[in-house]
């Protein structure tokens, strides 16, 4: 699992304000099902930080299965599972895990 903090500090005329930014990068070895019925499809993103992206052209149908090695919570609490070795992320809520470690 890796973790990264990142604190930024901003002034402003009386005060300093501290931010601590929490990103969260963990391995995992598993499955995942989309949730949806098989008539609909869920958009994949570009990233799983808070700065993600969704990517127009990529999605997934429902009710389909996908291996993922890793799961990443940005610094705004949303979780993603990387479903694609080119950086592919689909969002949590959307999906069940499988953990094949078991």
């Amino acid at each position: 699992m890796q973790v990264l903090f990142l604190l930024y500090l901003r002034y402003n005329k009386t005060n300093v304000i501290k931010k601590v930014v929490f990103t969260m990068l963990e391995n995992v070895h598993g499955i995942v099902k989309v949730n949806q019925d098989s008539r609909y499809v869920v958009f994949l993103f570009d990233t799983y930080e808070v700065n993600r992206k969704m990517l127009q052209d990529k999605y997934v149908k429902g009710e389909s299965s996908w291996y993922t090695d890793a799961k990443g919570t940005g610094d705004d609490g949303k979780s993603f599972y990387r479903i694609a070795e080119d950086g592919e992320w689909i969002e949590a809520e959307y999906v069940t895990y499988v953990d094949m470690n078991e």
